[in-house]
């Protein structure tokens, strides 16, 4: 009798110990599912970034945010439950979309100088004043422009620092579309490493891309 009693206790305390691990796990689940709410998105992407949202949407679990930053726009792609900021990538610059709409009000509206231009008369050519010498030799006007000067490797990195405080991993200039560009790979504090991208012309940052955690 005190055997089966010892085995019965045995028995409840296996089982009281799988519930109370069961509730923890589920306790432990419930939290991690808890995912972010859209301002909680929006405060703080406007914290580590000090911008302005201008516009916040979720799809497939990740928030699409559009960040004003000065005078520069960027599309900032966010994890929906971990809150990790999963890439960072300019769209456009405020004072080139107001150049692009003053130039094409421009072109759609002729000037006064444009409408009252006398079109010339059929046939009607302007004299040409050649020397005696020249006759028979074909001239031609060669306008030399100094050609566009390409970032150094240095310059590059100095960029990227300012986009990601950390040390330079590695460093690659590769052609896109006709185009050159740096890739800048940099190890932030935090043990994270992202992939600057840098026109080598302009030196304009194109995009900043996180490397997932495995």
């Amino acid at each position: 009798m005190g055997r089966k009693n010892w085995l019965f206790m045995i028995g409840a305390g296996v089982l009281l110990i799988a519930i109370l691990i069961g509730v923890q796990k589920w306790q432990e689940g419930s939290v991690a599912a808890e995912a972010l709410t859209k301002e909680e998105a929006q405060r703080m992407v406007e914290e580590k970034y000090s911008g302005k949202v201008l516009n916040i949407t979720m799809e497939d679990q990740q928030f699409n945010v559009d960040l004003e930053r000065g005078d520069v726009i960027y599309k900032v792609l966010i994890d929906g439950n971990s809150g990790e900021v999963l890439s960072l990538e300019k769209l456009q610059n405020k004072e080139t979309v107001d150049k692009e709409t003053a130039d094409s009000k421009k072109t759609d509206s002729p000037s006064k100088e444009q409408i009252e231009e006398t079109p010339p008369k059929p046939n009607e050519k302007e004299p040409v004043q050649q020397n005696p010498g020249d006759q028979g030799k074909v001239t031609e006007s060669i306008k030399t422009e100094e050609p566009p000067k390409k970032l150094s490797e240095n310059e590059a990195v100095q960029i990227a620092l300012t986009q990601i405080q950390g040390e330079i991993d590695d460093v690659e200039i590769r052609n896109i579309n006709g185009a050159a560009y740096y890739f800048v790979e940099v190890e932030s504090g935090d043990d994270r490493e992202g992939l600057v991208q840098i026109h080598a012309i302009t030196g304009e940052v194109k995009s900043i891309t996180w490397d997932e955690e495995d």
